[in-house]
């Protein structure tokens, strides 16, 4: 969960708890 919590954070800036789900999109 790591990677997503960053991804998160550095593509939107939203928690890891409520961005989990974007960083996912973000990520492929």
């Amino acid at each position: 969960k790591g990677r997503l919590d960053h991804a998160t954070s550095k593509a939107e800036g939203y928690n890891p708890l409520c961005g989990d789900e974007i960083a996912v999109e973000v990520e492929p």
